[in-house]
């Protein structure tokens, strides 16, 4: 279903409808909920992508699963506005993703989910108009995305990250005055 939504065959609404029908078969199955959780995002229909993401935070069996929750589940506390959550929740998802960093340090995926958390506190922040934590967020995650970047010089992915939180930095800069 999610290929065929991939590739404009299916509709949002019928994908969801079949992942819930998927669900309803196995409960306690993660990625069903995640998945459910990003397409009621997609919808605007913020009470259930919410629930989505708490189930898939209860259903979660490592902090992999639990950082990724918990990121969703911040996004739609951004969505709805409720930026004191967001920050909450998105602060949660950098404690999971910084531990995840030490268990395997060379690892370039963990690296770049701590950097894209920093990232979202920074969009948190400013959105609080607090632009001097926004500003130290996205120093941070440059930082890392630098990291990243002599790790892994061929991922184009890296260098627009290292230029957009160059961005982003900028603009919490004149935010700020």
């Amino acid at each position: 279903a999610q290929d065929m939504k991939d590739r404009e065959e299916m509709a949002t609404p019928a994908v969801i409808a079949v992942w819930e029908k998927a669900q309803r078969l196995d409960e306690r199955y993660f990625w069903g909920w995640f998945r459910l959780g990003y397409l009621y995002l997609e919808l605007g229909t913020l009470t259930k992508a919410r629930d989505a993401f708490q189930r898939a935070l209860s259903t979660a069996t490592d902090d992999e699963g639990r950082a990724d929750a918990v990121r969703g589940l911040g996004g739609v506390e951004r969505m709805k506005n409720d930026l004191k959550a967001a920050q909450a929740s998105h602060q949660r998802c950098l404690e999971l993703r910084e531990g995840l960093l030490r268990q395997n340090p060379e690892s370039t995926d963990a690296l770049h989910n701590v950097s894209s958390c920093l990232l979202r506190l920074g969009d948190v922040a400013a959105g609080m108009r607090d632009f001097k934590a926004a500003q130290a967020f996205y120093q941070r995650s440059l930082q890392l995305y630098e990291q990243l970047l002599k790790k892994t010089p061929e991922i184009a992915d890296a260098q627009r990250d290292v230029a957009h939180g160059l961005i982003e930095m900028g603009s919490a800069a004149m935010d700020a005055g």
